[in-house]
C-alpha cells in the first residue's frame, strides 16, 4: 500500500475515534448512532464499518488509544527528576493535565462506564493496571529510601490513584477554567501527611 494511502487510512481512523469521543460524551454510548459518528468524522457510514465492526468496537479502540497516552506523559515527567517527592508531585500534575486535555473521554470513562455493556471495561482496566504497576514500583523505591512509610505499596498506589481521580474528575466536570494548582498541592499534601515519613531526607524537597 502506498504511503499516502496508509496515511489517509490512519487519518480516517483517528477522525472516527475523535468523532466517536465527541458523540459518546454528548449523547451517551447507548443513544449514539454510527450515522452520527460518521457525520462528525466527515466520512461515509460504510467507511466506519471498514475500520470497526460495531459501536462497541469503536469504544474499545477509543479507550485503548486514550488510556495509552497517560503513562508516556507520566514517564516523560519522571525522567526530569530523581527525587521521589518530585516524582509523586509530577504524577498528580500530569493526571490533572490529562483530565483537562481528555475531558470528553473522561466523561465517558467515569460518567458512563457503569452503563456500558459488560466486557467494555477491559481496555480501561488494562490501562489502570499498567499505571498501578508503575506507581507501585515508585512507592517501593520510596519506602526503601526512607521517603515513604513502609506499608503495602500496591494498596498505597491504588489509594493514591483513586484520590487523584476523584479530585481531578470533579474539577474537570465542574467546567471551570480555574487553575488546578491548588488542588494539585492539596492532593500532594494530603498524600504526604498520610504516607511520607516526617523525617524523610531534608534533600527530598520539591
Amino acid at each position: 500500500m502506498p504511503a499516502s494511502s496508509a496515511d489517509e487510512l490512519s487519518q480516517k481512523h483517528i477522525a472516527i475515534l475523535n468523532a466517536a469521543e465527541k458523540v459518546f460524551a454528548e449523547v451517551g454510548f447507548h443513544k449514539a448512532k454510527v450515522e452520527e459518528i460518521a457525520e462528525v468524522a466527515n466520512v461515509a457510514k460504510g467507511t466506519v464499518y471498514l475500520y470497526f465492526k460495531s459501536k462497541k468496537d469503536i469504544l474499545q479502540a477509543l479507550m485503548k488509544d486514550r488510556m495509552s497516552r497517560l503513562i508516556p506523559m507520566i514517564e516523560k515527567e519522571l525522567e526530569k527528576t530523581a527525587r521521589i517527592r518530585s516524582k509523586i508531585h509530577s504524577i498528580i500534575q500530569v493526571h490533572f493535565q490529562f483530565y483537562q486535555e481528555q475531558k470528553e473521554f473522561i466523561t465517558i470513562l467515569y460518567g458512563q462506564l457503569g452503563q456500558i455493556a459488560e466486557g467494555m471495561e477491559g481496555p480501561a482496566k488494562q490501562g489502570l493496571e499498567n499505571l498501578e504497576r508503575m506507581i507501585t514500583g515508585l512507592f517501593k523505591q520510596g519506602m526503601e529510601s526512607g521517603v515513604l512509610r513502609r506499608t503495602d505499596a500496591r494498596a498505597l498506589a491504588q489509594a493514591f490513584i483513586a484520590m487523584i481521580n476523584a479530585v481531578a474528575f470533579n474539577w474537570v466536570i465542574d467546567s471551570n477554567d480555574s487553575s488546578p494548582d491548588k488542588l494539585i498541592d492539596f492532593v500532594y499534601q494530603l498524600f504526604a501527611q498520610g504516607a511520607m515519613e516526617k523525617t524523610a531526607g531534608a534533600g527530598e524537597m520539591l
